[in-house]
């Protein structure tokens, strides 16, 4: 797989993090704070554990908000990880922002680059991640499925998974 499609996307221009803003939300996220980047989770130095071999972190005010992990499997690229940070500044995004339809959109169209080797995206269901059936929030849970529908992953009861075959043209 290669990462770096990916990695040459970041930074992203601001403009773009409008169309992820929760007008209910005020005073709104100041969008010149925002920022994403991919890193592996090697040189990522936060205080919780991160899954996969590679993750793409949201902050604000160059602060984590919150992070998604994924690995590149046999089955495709797969998602380990979609969590909040548990901060102010998570608490913000995560009331500001719908980030994990960023998240979601961030990873359907790095599948889509020709280059970067994907032909798959797939997450198993939420109680089969780690950590989720500990959490003591049915929100943790619905992040997964919000997530699912947004990239348009379908239920495979032969593959107990969530998948979305790349050849299926985005939207």
């Amino acid at each position: 797989m290669n990462y770096e499609v990916w990695q040459r996307r970041y930074p992203l221009p601001k403009d773009v993090y409008a169309h992820y803003v929760n007008t209910e939300f005020n005073p709104p996220v100041n969008l010149t704070e925002v920022d994403i980047q991919l890193a592996p989770d090697t040189q990522l130095k936060l205080k919780i554990p991160v899954a996969g071999s590679v993750a793409l972190l949201l902050t604000y005010h160059s602060k984590a908000a919150a992070l998604m992990s994924v690995f590149d499997s046999s089955v495709g690229l797969y998602l380990l990880q979609l969590q909040g940070i548990n901060s102010r500044v998570g608490f913000r995004v995560s009331t500001g922002l719908y980030w994990v339809d960023l998240m979601a959109d961030e990873t359907v169209w790095f599948a889509h680059q020709p280059e970067s080797g994907i032909t798959r995206i797939v997450m198993p269901a939420p109680r089969e991640i780690p950590g989720i059936a500990s959490a003591s929030s049915e929100s943790v849970s619905d992040r997964y499925l919000l997530f699912a529908d947004r990239a348009e992953l379908r239920w495979s009861e032969r593959e107990k998974l969530y998948v979305r075959d790349i050849h299926e043209p985005p939207g």
